[in-house]
């Protein structure tokens, strides 16, 4: 089982902000980028998730895991942002099972 790494006095939505980065990085999960590593990342930090401008472009060398993130009321408020911002993503894959 592949998991992804919690990161000391961060929120659980953070896994699943570095997960969704792998996968754009990836285009993966029904992804192709439409907006550039730094667009994506203002946009994140402007919703309350600061992202490095290097994040994105550096993601595409992490492996991407699925089915990793729990399913907590933080962590859907950010998955909801990102459903809503590319409704083609089929983003349910990197949360875990219910």
């Amino acid at each position: 089982m592949q998991v992804m790494n919690l990161r000391n006095g961060l929120p659980l939505s953070d896994v699943l902000r570095r997960a969704f980065l792998r996968a754009y990085a990836h285009k993966a999960l029904g992804l192709s980028p439409t907006i550039t590593h730094k667009a994506l990342a203002v946009w994140l930090t402007n919703l309350g998730y600061p992202t490095k401008i290097s994040e994105p472009r550096s993601a595409k060398s992490q492996k991407l895991v699925l089915k990793s993130v729990p399913r907590t009321e933080e962590v859907m408020v950010l998955w909801h942002h990102l459903q809503n911002e590319f409704p083609e993503a089929k983003l349910d894959e990197l949360l875990a099972a219910k």
